[in-house]
Order: C-alpha cells, then sequence, then structure tokens
C-alpha cells in the first residue's frame, strides 16, 4: 500500500489534484482533516493554541491510516492532503510545538504508517500571481484571516509558511520527497498523470525510464518494454488492475511479448492513417474482395473492452496498451493458416504517429531511434497509408461527430478524434510522424489519396496488395 501526501499553499490545487487522482487514477482521496474539522470546531480562529483541537486532528488522521491499511490491498494507493507533517505545520503556526507531547504522538503515528507501507510526499507549487487567481473572493479559507491583518497576501502568506514547516517535517521524518511539481504548468490531469510518473520512478526506475524512448513519452523500444511498464504500473492503479478483463489481457500480452524472434508476416497488409481517412471503411471492402481475415487493433476480446479505461488512464500507460495490443495482434496473424491473407486495421505505425503527435512541436522532426521498427514485433508484408488533406479531413470527423455515426459497435467520434478537434495542430503533427515513419519501414509502404472516391481508392488498394504479393480473393 502507498500513501502520496500533497503538500503545499491555499489555492496550490491540493484537492483538485487529489480529486482528480481519485476520478483518473482510482486513488482513495483523503482530505485536509484540519479543514474538515475545522468546520464543526466551536472555535474558528485557527491561529489560537488548541490543544484539544490538534489531538483531534491526530486522532482522526490516524484512524484514517488504519482504516486505509485495513482497506488494503482493494484501495492500494491514497492521496492524503496535508497529512501529519502538515499538521505539525499548523500547530506550530499556533505555537511552538518543539518537544510535545503532539509533536511526540505525531512521530508515532507517522511511524506506524511507514510500517505499514510506503509514504511519499508530493509538493505542489504554483506561482503567486496564479495562487493569487484561484483564491476565491468570500471563500472559507480567506474568512479565516482577521479583517485588517493582509487579505489575500496574508492568508497566502501564512498557508505558504505552513507548507514550507510541513516539508522541513517531512524531511525530519525521513520521509521519501517526490520531485515538486507546478500546477500552473498543466492541466489537472496532466498534473496528475505526472504525479503518476514520478511515484513510479520512485519506486521502479527501469520501468519508467522505458517508457520514454529517446526522451519521447510514451514510446517503447519493444513490446518487452511496454508490458514491463505495465506491470510495473498497475499495482499503482487500483481501478485499472481489477477490472474483470485485465488477467486474460495481461496472459495474452505475455504470451506476445515473450514469442520467439518474429518472422515478417507476409499474408499481412495494414492500413494505417488518421481518423477520418476512410481506414475502417477500406479494411472492411479490401477484406471482403481478398477472401481475408479482418483484424482491428487493439484486437477483439479483452484488449477491446479494457480500451476505454485505457485511454482514461495515464498518458504513458494507454500507449503501453496499443502497444501490446499491436504484439497480440501479431501473434493472432502468426498463428493464421499459412498463406490466408489478413487485413489489419491500424498497427504499429498508428501506435508510434500519434505518441510522436502529441510529444512533438510541429515541423520538428522525431528523433531516429524513434522511426526504428520495434524488434520484437513482425513486420507486415505492407503498408497503406491514406492521406487526404487536413481542412478535408477535419471536415469529416465534424460530420462524423455531428452525426453520431456508429461504426464496428464502437462511436466513432473516439478520444483520438476529440483531441484532434480541440488542437488543431496535432493532425498535422501525427501525420508528419506517419511521413517519417513510412520513410525508415522495413517494409514496402503505400501511401493512398482518401480525398479520391471510394471506388478508386478501393482499387488502388487492391493493386497494391496484389503487387505485394498478398494472394487471395478473385
Amino acid at each position: 500500500m502507498v500513501s502520496v501526501v500533497l503538500i503545499g499553499p491555499h489555492a496550490v490545487g491540493k484537492s483538485t489534484v487529489a480529486a482528480t487522482c481519485e476520478r483518473r487514477l482510482g486513488w482513495l482521496h483523503h482530505a485536509e482533516v484540519g479543514t474538515l474539522l475545522r468546520e464543526t470546531s466551536p472555535n474558528k480562529d485557527w491561529r489560537a493554541p488548541q490543544a484539544a483541537f490538534d489531538d483531534a486532528v491526530l486522532a482522526e488522521e490516524s484512524r484514517r491510516d488504519a482504516e486505509f491499511a485495513a482497506a488494503s490491498p482493494r484501495a492500494s494507493v491514497r492521496v492524503v492532503e496535508t497529512w501529519h507533517p502538515g499538521n505539525l505545520g499548523w500547530a506550530g503556526l499556533r505555537g511552538d510545538q518543539s518537544g510535545s507531547a503532539l509533536r511526540s504522538y505525531t512521530d508515532a503515528a507517522v511511524a506506524a504508517a511507514v510500517m505499514r507501507g510506503d509514504v511519499l510526499v508530493q509538493e505542489l507549487r504554483a506561482s503567486p500571481a496564479t495562487l493569487r487567481s484561484r483564491r476565491r473572493p468570500g471563500s472559507a479559507a480567506a474568512a479565516r484571516v482577521l479583517a485588517g491583518e493582509g487579505g489575500d497576501e496574508a492568508l497566502l502568506g501564512l498557508t505558504g509558511r505552513v507548507a514550507e514547516d510541513a516539508l522541513s517535517e517531512a524531511r525530519r521524518l525521513g520521509l521519501y520527497l517526490l520531485p515538486p511539481l507546478c500546477t500552473d504548468e498543466g492541466s489537472p490531469e496532466a498534473v496528475a498523470d505526472a504525479l503518476f510518473m514520478a511515484l513510479l520512478a520512485a519506486r521502479d526506475p527501469g520501468a519508467a525510464s522505458a517508457s520514454r524512448l529517446s526522451g519521447v513519452r510514451g514510446l517503447f523500444a519493444s513490446s518487452a518494454d511496454a508490458l514491463a511498464f505495465l506491470t510495473a504500473s498497475l499495482p499503482l492503479l487500483p481501478r485499472l488492475a481489477s477490472a474483470p478483463a485485465m488477467p486474460a489481457f495481461l496472459l495474452a500480452a505475455r504470451a506476445a511479448a515473450s514469442a520467439p524472434p518474429p518472422q515478417p508476416l507476409r499474408n499481412v497488409v495494414v492500413l494505417e492513417g488518421l481518423d477520418g481517412c476512410g481506414k475502417t471503411t477500406l479494411a472492411a471492402s479490401l477484406a471482403s474482395q481478398l477472401g481475408a481475415t479482418l483484424l482491428r487493433t487493439p484486437p477483439d476480446g479483452p484488449a477491446r473492452t479494457l480500451r476505454p479505461l485505457f485511454d482514461a488512464a495515464p498518458f504513458e500507460v494507454g500507449r503501453a496498451f496499443y502497444s501490446l495490443g499491436n504484439a497480440i495482434a501479431a501473434a493472432a496473424a502468426a498463428a493464421a493458416p499459412r498463406g490466408a491473407p489478413i487485413v489489419m486495421d491500424r498497427y504499429h505505425f498508428s501506435t508510434a504517429a500519434y505518441t510522436l503527435g502529441e510529444n512533438l512541436a510541429t515541423g520538428a522532426p522525431p528523433p531516429a531511434a524513434a522511426l526504428a521498427w520495434p524488434p520484437d514485433l513482425p513486420p507486415p508484408a505492407l503498408v497503406l497509408l491514406l492521406a487526404m488533406g487536413e481542412e478535408a479531413r477535419r471536415a469529416r470527423l465534424l460530420e462524423r461527430a455531428a452525426s453520431n455515426d456508429i461504426a464496428g459497435g464502437e462511436a466513432s467520434w473516439s478520444a483520438a478524434e476529440a483531441a484532434q478537434e480541440s488542437d488543431a495542430g496535432l493532425g498535422l503533427r501525427i501525420g508528419d510522424a506517419y511521413r517519417a515513419l513510412a520513410s525508415a519501414a522495413p517494409c514496402a509502404v503505400v501511401v493512398l489519396d482518401a480525398a479520391e472516391g471510394a471506388g478508386e481508392v478501393a482499387a488502388a488498394a487492391l493493386r497494391a496488395t496484389r503487387a505485394a504479393g498478398v494472394a487471395g480473393g478473385s
């Protein structure tokens, strides 16, 4: 079990980040005890010495510690605001607590928690301007600052001092401090993801570093690296780890990632390209013309069932899932009858291109190592890369969204499509990544103009497929 303690001044976003971790990562959220108890305390002047209140805070914090320990492993990770170091910081603001019974009892409570599991401290920071802008006029916290004593500046100054004292207490107690995170440099989801990765790096540095091939976040050198990363991540993602389909998915992923060195899939043609280019429609048509088996990535079965959960997970975790989905699909293709044609809707190009698009600035070339084909993933005989003008493609996406088109039992307005709609440059960056990957591919790549009529595109795809030696159909 793991406790992640958030420490920072008022308005830095402790509650927002903790709530996002609860929603996005499945972590248990324990709000700041002092704030909860203060609402029912008869004494609202939180600066005056209040031994009874401090004792109540310690008792309630210790009760939650014990409750969390009893709930593990069902609730294997929690995020807790302020916790014992912060409570000592607040008590210190009301009077010197050094050598007091409160500090001794708190030290014992922290020692007991550390004996039960890992405790890591995450400092949250934000610029003074951000802190002032986030402090809502008339908030309960601001009301606790007495009139005539500086208003917002006094509030931020006092709570900043409490945060500094809390960090000092954490160091004195020997707790592990994660690198500070700035909450004004990204969305709450981005901060939660960064916190997850910092926690993973503290526990398993090798697994965390495997998710950054050539510094590209979420890019893996191999299926084996993706599996190692996901295996290390799941204990920190209790909701995802407990999904009913997870054991079957991991079994298939382990089998695929540990398979003998792959041979090229000479009976497989892969369709790649951005959302809205017509891949799914063309894949079904081409498979019908060839009398071929149609495979999707992520493949049908446990992987497809888990896809929505992985799409809502931290970015690197989702990319590991798609990498492993490719390996599982490759294993299914390799197990097909020899020579039987297979059409695959997406494969490695899409996984890498979407990852690169999310990481690179527009026009920036990908690192050479990021273009390398994974050594444990067999290349297909042919990649058909569908391309079209960005304006026309985005118009198709909007049309699909407006009609709420349903294809293959799934809403076609995917998370990836939504991201492309909100970031006008993302589609361009992904398209650039596709072209860069095609230039370094270990197999034949044919680019098709998806803006042409469906019949023309289908005919061109069939000609290229047969030229590549993928047999089938009349």
